[in-house]
């Protein structure tokens, strides 16, 4: 387990709900990797997307899905090559589109191992996780207020939720690796918590699977475990 203070961990998820608010980067100070704003400087003057006029900012979500979905081997060369921290600022995208996709792209990362070790060792784990946290939050929020005013499920904010909760399970499976800076009480809190309100709200039965995951993956973490019992 990590020895990192409670302090920085904390510190690190505020980190991580200012990218999911749009409001910050998670830097940390570090000099980005522009693969995005290349992508869309480039998409931004193509003469052959003029008839459709798709964004740039789609145009360079199209560009980083064919190089990171198309296999194994791609998406872990761009994890280790810093690309992580660029999908982690692409959650707080204003784009809902950009946001959906930037999510379901950290949970492409959650389901292969060697990529799950390389999110450990990313230094951004923690930042990434409360982001994805925070998203989830919102979701659900809206599926509630959905639900109380007897609307019909919104199918994006449904798949949102979903897609944030898988993202969320090899998020949290890379924080409690023997390289991985561990869980707060309080982040493990929030995902139960929100685990419990999958099966009452309709529309956020598909992100159950996701948050047992990543509540199963706590478990057997021995510190988080432990500091979750108060032992």
């Amino acid at each position: 387990g990590s020895d990192r203070s409670r302090e920085s961990i904390e510190r690190e998820e505020a980190q991580g709900e200012e990218v999911a608010a749009g409001t910050g980067d998670g830097k940390k100070g570090r000099t980005p990797i522009p693969y995005v704003a290349t992508q869309e400087k480039l998409c931004s003057s193509s003469e052959s997307y003029v008839e459709r006029r798709p964004s740039p900012d789609m145009l360079a979500m199209d560009a980083l899905c064919a190089a990171v979905v198309r296999d194994e081997e791609a998406r872990l060369g761009f994890a280790k090559a810093g690309g992580l921290s660029q999908i982690v600022k692409l959650l707080g995208a204003r784009n809902t589109s950009v946001r959906y996709t930037a999510i379901a792209l950290m949970g492409l990362y959650g389901v292969d191992k060697a990529c799950i070790a390389a999110m450990a060792a990313s230094g951004v784990v923690i930042v990434t996780l409360a982001a994805l946290v925070k998203l989830l939050q919102e979701g659900m929020h809206e599926l509630t207020e959905g639900w109380a005013a007897d609307r019909p499920v919104d199918r994006m904010a449904s798949e949102m939720v979903t897609a944030a909760a898988n993202s969320v399970w090899g998020s949290a499976c890379a924080c409690v690796l023997p390289a991985g800076p561990g869980l707060s009480v309080q982040t493990i809190q929030c995902i139960a918590d929100m685990c419990t309100q999958c099966f009452v709200v309709p529309g956020a039965e598909g992100a159950a699977r996701g948050l047992l995951g990543a509540l199963a993956a706590v478990a057997r973490h021995e510190a988080s475990a432990r500091a979750v019992l108060g032992i």
